[in-house]
């Protein structure tokens, strides 16, 4: 997850810019909504997953933060 909460502005703003999507439901409101609740599970305001191409790969647990610890 990362935090996403110093850029929720724009953010909302570039989502509310696609009225398309914006207008058939409350997709801006949801997003937040979502972020929201991800950020409460990662102990930040807002905070959104990141999928990336690759998985990453550690030689072990030490070396990452408590956070990435409670699995």
């Amino acid at each position: 997850l990362v935090d996403v909460s110093a850029h929720l502005a724009a953010w909302t703003a570039a989502m509310q810019a696609h009225g398309s999507q914006a207008a058939a439901r409350a997709y801006v409101e949801l997003q937040v909504s979502r972020a929201r609740v991800l950020g409460l599970r990662a102990g930040v305001e807002h905070a959104m997953p990141l999928w990336p191409a690759e998985p990453p790969l550690f030689d072990g647990l030490g070396a990452l933060g408590r956070g990435a610890r409670r699995f």
